[in-house]
This record gives C-alpha cells, sequence and structure tokens, in this order.
C-alpha cells in the first residue's frame, strides 16, 4: 500500500503516463493490425476479384433482361425507366430495404435508363 494520500500528484501523473502508454499500444496494434489486413488483401486478390466481377457481370445481365422484358412492345420515356427501377426495387427487398425511399434510386433509374438507351 502506498504511503501517499488519496489524489496526490503522484498518483495522477503515474495515471496519466499508464493511459499515454496503453493508447501507445494500442496504436502500434493497430499499425500492426492494418498492415497484416493490407497483406491479406494483396494476396485475396487473385481469388476475390474474379468472382465479384463475375457476380457485377450476372447482376447486369439480370438487370438488362429485366428491363427489356418489361419494355416489351412499349414506347421508352423516362417514366418507364422510373416504373421499371420501383418495380426492381420491389422484387429485390433485401438491397433496397427503405423501397422508393431509397437513397440508391437515382442511381438506380439511370442505370435502367442507360440500359434501356443502349439496347432500344
Amino acid at each position: 500500500m502506498s504511503h501517499e494520500p488519496r489524489g496526490s500528484f503522484h498518483g495522477d501523473k503515474w495515471a496519466a503516463a499508464s493511459k499515454h502508454h496503453g493508447a501507445a499500444q494500442h496504436d502500434t496494434l493497430s499499425d500492426q493490425v492494418a498492415a497484416v489486413k493490407i497483406v491479406f488483401r494483396v494476396l485475396a486478390f487473385p481469388i476475390w476479384a474474379p468472382l465479384y466481377v463475375r457476380r457485377r457481370l450476372k447482376r447486369r445481365r439480370a438487370m438488362k433482361d429485366f428491363a427489356l422484358d418489361f419494355v416489351l412492345g412499349r414506347v421508352y420515356g423516362d417514366q418507364i425507366a422510373n416504373e421499371i427501377a420501383l418495380e426492381w426495387i420491389e422484387q429485390h427487398p433485401g438491397d433496397y430495404v427503405l423501397g422508393e425511399y431509397d437513397p440508391k434510386l437515382p442511381a438506380l433509374r439511370r442505370t435502367f435508363s442507360r440500359i434501356l438507351d443502349r439496347n432500344m
């Protein structure tokens, strides 16, 4: 037990030094973890990149087929792209949690508009 009274200057100084020492150790560990993550991503890149690209291409192909089936026999316009986007959101609720209020909706509209421009 210490002979110093509680809250003495020496005790506060020791507590502050311990706090800074712990923060320094945490920063060092964070740097080491970041380095390991970077190395892992570089080593795993040849594995996950083709899978990611394949999944994106498959989704784009499905979007194109969906849009063309939706528009079949109709006159294309901006309203049609909006209807297609809303219908896509209804059929994929896991990707668009907020439904028609989802912040991804404008980008989805533009995507369908571009698909229709290319294919009509």
